[in-house]
């Protein structure tokens, strides 16, 4: 009991010194404190990332307007690919005119990686005529097997589409791309073989139109197990095709269901499939909050997450909220991901929101179940997420834009394991603070603080007990990983005689 009570005593001594509040959960091993940038001039056009992927290896392939860009594991850029990271073959249709380069309206869409580690790139070929689709080398170079030395960029089978949103591939290896028709926007899917040829086995003469989807727009699509296919269709819609390219009629009656029809302005930009066959889909109204559906695997709305199958999550009356992805950390657990309002003032942030399998926000994530970061301060422009990508060890990626001290960047972030937070720990009285993360963690700690102050580190389990003591510590990672899993008080001793103590926690 004695103890007890002088921990008490401690504790409120210091709760004087100061107080604590959340980080924003990044990951201090990758880049710089958690943030890996690239400037603008690095880009031909916009450095703005708009989707990306995890090779096995760890390395993030990334892709911007006009780039495409690999980093390692750690967020430096890798120079084994391409040149100096980037990819920078020159591309030419099929008429020999040059394609990607600044001021030529060529953009690239959406990437993918196959089962050898090359990577699938679509989008719009030159003043929008057909698909451009094209293919790298594991090294970044382009692969010259692949259509006509390398790219693929007319007409599928004669019909004018209005660019190549999404690709993905089956488990045969062929390649599935997801484009609109260029005058009534319906859904058209098209198939090639794994060299870039059309199939003609699919739909009519490799393409399928589905008449029933009006309106596409940046349609997602997944692959199933059993190479059907699920895309987003139409603002707020869910199409369900049969592996050869026609509707799957098992699904709502006729593989196809609007989600939301009554909604003005929702549009829908991601999509995931649970393991029980359940599908999600994330997007925004009225760019104020993100909207979610989910669906039973027969294609209904699934009426247990909510009345109408959806619910909305509000981040205030300010906007710029726009959820750009989901994706699941586990199968009970899945985040939404994209820009979102600054609490503070009107920038755009990348904000994300962890839900519970019932559509309900987890608290044990992030700050009461949602993050908001603020790569370099975004003081310009704000932040922009675009794609949020899963590391093996539940790490999770975001990527995107910042712009801050009047510059632009492409910048990705990583977390902490499912976005566990670290804390700041502020010495009201010396004006100054110092920081602790991750908190919770798995034992080993970062202390972000001048280590010639640091004096010493002493840490109590909860009955006072003095568990490890470092003296004039060298590093700012501190290893605690040999403790029990529990809470445990963290004290810090400077130079300057400060004193800091926070409470962490050990998993």
């Amino acid at each position: 009991m004695k103890n007890f009570v002088i921990l008490i005593i401690v504790l409120l001594c210091y709760s004087l010194l100061g107080h604590a509040q959340y980080l924003d959960g990044l990951d201090p091993s990758f880049g710089n404190k958690g943030v890996a940038l690239i400037e603008d001039g690095k880009f031909k056009l916009s450095s703005e990332i708009f989707d990306g992927l995890l090779q096995p290896d760890g390395k993030i392939v990334a892709m911007a307007v006009q780039d495409i860009v690999r980093l390692n594991a750690d967020g430096s850029l890798d120079n084994t690919f391409g040149k100096g990271g980037f990819f920078a073959d020159t591309l030419r249709d099929d008429t020999g005119a040059l394609l990607a380069i600044p001021g030529v309206y060529t953009f690239f869409e959406s990437i993918a990686l196959q089962p050898d580690n090359k990577i699938l790139v679509v989008g719009v070929p030159t003043m929008y005529r057909g698909i451009l689709m094209f293919r790298l080398l594991p090294d970044g170079q382009l692969d010259k097997s692949f259509g006509k030395n390398g790219v693929v960029s007319k007409k599928p089978n004669g019909i004018m589409t209005n660019s190549a949103t999404n690709v993905a591939l089956q488990s045969t290896g062929k390649i599935i791309v997801v484009a609109a028709t260029q005058t009534d926007r319906y859904q058209v899917l098209v198939r090639y073989e794994s060299n870039g040829k059309l199939d003609s086995s699919f739909g009519t003469n490799g393409v399928f139109i589905n008449t029933l989807a009006k309106n596409s727009g940046e349609s997602d699509i997944k692959v199933l197990p059993d190479d059907r296919m699920l895309s987003i269709a139409s603002y707020y819609g869910v199409a369900q095709y049969l592996a050869d390219g026609a509707l799957d009629t098992s699904f709502n009656h006729s593989g196809f269901n609007n989600l939301l029809p009554a909604f003005s302005d929702p549009i829908a930009e991601a999509l995931a499939v649970a393991k029980d066959g359940k599908i999600w889909l994330a997007g925004s109204q009225y760019s104020t909050n993100y909207v979610v559906a989910k669906v039973k695997a027969d294609g209904t709305s699934d009426s247990s997450f909510d009345t109408d199958g959806f619910k909305e999550y509000d981040w205030g009356t300010k906007k710029g909220a726009r959820c750009k992805d989901l994706l699941f950390i586990e199968d009970t657990s899945l985040i939404l991901g994209g820009p979102a309002p600054n609490p503070d003032n009107d920038l755009d942030n990348f904000g994300i929101i962890d839900l519970k399998s019932d559509g309900a926000e987890d608290s044990s994530f992030g700050a009461s179940g949602r993050l908001i970061t603020a790569p370099l301060g975004a003081d310009t422009d704000g932040a922009r997420a675009n794609k949020f990508l899963l590391q093996s060890d539940k790490k999770i990626i975001a990527l995107g834009r910042v712009a801050a001290d009047s510059k632009g960047y492409a910048v990705m972030v990583r977390y902490n394991k499912f976005g566990r937070t670290g804390l700041k720990i502020y010495n009201n009285y010396l004006n100054k603070s110092i920081l602790v993360y991750p908190n919770p963690g798995n034992g080993k700690l970062y202390i972000d603080t001048d280590m010639q102050n640091l004096k010493s580190i002493r840490v109590n389990d909860l009955k006072g007990s003095v568990v490890k003591v470092i003296e004039n510590p060298t590093s700012k990672q501190i290893d605690l990983s040999g403790l029990s899993g529990g809470v445990y008080i963290l004290h810090l001793s400077m130079e300057d005689s400060s004193h800091y103590a926070q409470q962490i926690e050990i998993f």
